[in-house]
Order: structure tokens, then C-alpha cells, then sequence
């Protein structure tokens, strides 16, 4: 019942007794048991239980207040450890390789969606619309970053502070103009093809830059670069040495976001001429052919995923040891 020191079933008090202290089926939920049931500092069905009903701290499905319950404040968080570990990862990747191998497709398909006709888009393979699809999406981020982190320095300089609220609107505004209405708006000037969709998506992609790098520049502490002020550094290497470096860990996900964000619009190309994954959506709608338009949205939304999961894998080997950026 207690347990002498190591014993498994004890009946004395020992420290490392297995029914004692850290017993198995503790039944007034002493510190250790896995079963108890009282106010065990470590009881399995109390503060870490796997079922606990209050949802007290590291309780598993708790339906209360618990700081760790499955159910509660941490829900979302373990999804996203999922959905960004490894597993999530290699079923991405299993799923991708079945929407590039056409028998494989065309089976999947044919039980998904019986009545189609047709199942595999014909136009073109799934594998070169991917790739075009990339490249625009790409192509859009690597502006919008240069833009994005070239406007947050030149914001935080002491030039620029005054046009801060100017640059912060200017960029707002871009991102709640549709990436359809500008496109619309632009293929006049710049005709059909890919230069239209690239404005749209560039317009459309710099605000998660632009704010990280704010928030990545303005966080630096004041006495680093009081330090790097009194080594006699200059202007230029404070930011390129000290500040950029500081700040990339919050930089890495605007730049990822903004990459995640093209990926998931670059579809409208398809409605310029640009190719890309959108091409099986607007025919299949025009088709009324749902097979075609679950090909387009799912390459594209595994192309995201995978997109994302390669960009955070970058952002751990570049990030530096100072200020870390949120998950995003």
C-alpha cells in the first residue's frame, strides 16, 4: 500500500514504491499515480490525466480550463505541430506524387467522382502546370520581399519615420484590392500573360513583409545598437551587421507568408493567359467538371503546404539566436 524504498508492491513508504508515491493505481491520486483520483501533484487522472473531465493543466481531452487540454488553449497548436512535423509532411508529399502519376489519378478520381466523363485534365500535365505555377508565385514573392524589407528600412530610418503611416496605408490598401479587379485593371496596359498576374500578385503579397520587417527593426533592443554605436560602426554596418540579422527571425515568416499567400492566388492566372494550376479550375468550371477543378485546388493547396514546410525548414538554418519570430 506504501511501499518500501523501490519496492513494486510494497507495503511500506518508500520513495520509488510502485503503489506508493508514484503508484499505478493510486486511489486518493497521491503525487506520481496514474490513476488516482484525489489532488496527486502528478496523477494521471488529475493533472496530467488523459480523459480528465475539469480539463485541469496537461489534461488530455479536458472540457475546462486547462493550460495544456487537448480541448482547450492548445488545440490549435498541436494541429499545427502535426501538420508542420514530419508526418504531416510525407502525407503532402504522397499526395502530390499521386496528382503527378496520371494512372494513379485517374483512379482516385474515378472514385471521387463516378459521373465526370473525363478525369485526368488533357491539356497539359498537372507536373508543367505546377511548375509554371511556381515560378509566378516565386517570381511575385522575391519582389514583394525586396520591396516589403526595402520599404520597413527605409521606414525605420530617421529619413523615412515621417512617411511610416504613408507607407503602412499604401500597403494595406494594395492587399484589399482584389488580385481579380487588378488584373482586370491592368491587362489593358500590359496585355495578357504573365506580366498582369505578376503585378496582381506582387501588390497583393507585400504587407506580411512589410510588417515583419517593422516589427523586426523596431524590436531591436536600443542598447545593442547603443553597443554597435560605441565600436564605431557606421550607419550601413549597424544594418546590415547588427539590425538584419536581429530582425530576419520575424522577416523569414513575412517572406513565407507572402510565398503561401502567391500560391494560393496565382490561380487567377489562369484567367490571363498565365497558365499555371488555375488552368484545370477554369475548365472544369466551364466544363462543369468537378474531377478537373479537384485536380487544380488540390495541386495547389499541397503545393502550399509543401511551400510552406520548405521555407520554415530554411527560416531554423538562417535564423539567428536573437529576436524569434512567432509561428505564423
Amino acid at each position: 500500500a506504501a511501499g518500501v524504498p523501490g519496492a513494486f508492491f510494497g507495503a511500506g513508504r518508500g520513495r520509488k514504491a510502485f503503489l506508493g508515491r508514484k503508484a499505478l493505481f493510486g486511489t486518493v491520486g497521491v503525487p506520481g499515480s496514474f490513476f488516482g483520483v484525489g489532488r496527486g501533484r502528478k496523477a494521471f487522472w488529475v493533472r496530467e490525466s488523459l480523459f480528465g473531465a475539469a480539463g485541469v493543466p496537461g489534461s488530455f481531452f479536458g472540457v475546462g480550463r486547462g493550460r495544456k487540454a487537448f480541448c482547450g488553449r492548445f488545440t490549435g497548436a498541436l494541429i499545427r505541430r502535426f501538420m508542420g512535423g514530419r508526418v504531416g509532411l510525407m502525407v503532402g508529399l504522397a499526395a502530390m506524387v499521386i496528382l503527378q502519376v496520371p494512372p494513379l489519378l485517374e483512379g482516385v478520381l474515378k472514385v471521387l467522382f463516378p459521373g465526370a466523363g473525363e478525369w485526368v485534365f488533357p491539356r497539359s500535365s498537372l507536373l508543367i502546370l505546377t511548375g509554371e505555377h511556381l515560378f509566378i508565385s516565386l517570381v511575385a514573392a522575391l519582389i514583394a520581399a525586396l520591396i516589403g524589407v526595402s520599404l520597413g528600412i527605409a521606414a525605420t530610418r530617421r529619413f523615412g519615420r515621417d512617411f511610416l503611416p504613408l507607407i503602412r496605408d499604401a500597403s494595406s490598401l494594395a492587399q484589399t484590392v482584389p488580385p481579380a479587379a487588378v488584373l482586370a485593371l491592368a491587362i489593358p496596359f500590359l496585355g495578357f500573360g504573365f506580366e498582369p498576374v505578376l503585378l496582381a500578385l506582387v501588390l497583393y503579397s507585400i504587407l506580411p513583409v512589410l510588417n515583419n520587417t517593422l516589427a523586426g527593426l523596431e524590436g531591436v533592443p536600443p542598447e545593442v545598437l547603443e553597443a554597435a554605436r560605441g565600436m564605431g560602426m557606421s550607419p550601413a554596418q549597424r544594418l546590415f551587421r547588427v539590425e538584419l540579422p536581429l530582425a530576419l527571425p520575424l522577416i523569414g515568416p513575412g517572406v513565407r507568408t507572402s510565398a503561401v499567400i502567391n500560391v494560393g492566388t496565382a490561380a487567377i492566372g489562369a484567367l490571363a493567359g498565365a497558365g499555371g494550376l488555375g488552368a484545370p479550375i477554369v475548365a472544369g468550371l466551364i466544363r462543369d467538371n468537378p474531377a478537373w477543378v479537384f485536380q487544380g485546388a488540390a495541386a495547389s493547396a499541397l503545393t502550399a503546404l509543401l511551400l510552406n514546410s520548405a521555407l520554415r525548414g530554411v527560416e531554423r538554418h538562417l535564423g539567428s539566436p536573437g529576436i524569434r519570430g512567432s509561428e505564423v
